[in-house]
């Protein structure tokens, strides 16, 4: 018998599932989803940004000539 039960309360090395590790696993799983969704958005945004600065420096080396 171990001295942390002499006393009949629970046994230290009991733990039932934690709530934050549960909540967690969730919350990566929905970030993991959430990322999936937005991952379109993201491409055409960097697509977008690529073209204005394609055109800036078509522009700066306009003016540049």
């Amino acid at each position: 018998m171990r001295a942390d039960n002499v006393s009949g309360s629970r046994p230290t090395g009991f733990q039932s599932p934690h709530l934050s590790y549960i909540f967690h696993a969730e919350l990566n799983q929905l970030t993991g989803i959430a990322a999936i969704l937005t991952y379109p958005l993201d491409v055409d945004v960097v697509e977008a940004e690529e073209q204005e600065l394609k055109e800036e420096a078509e522009l700066a080396a306009a003016e540049g000539s």
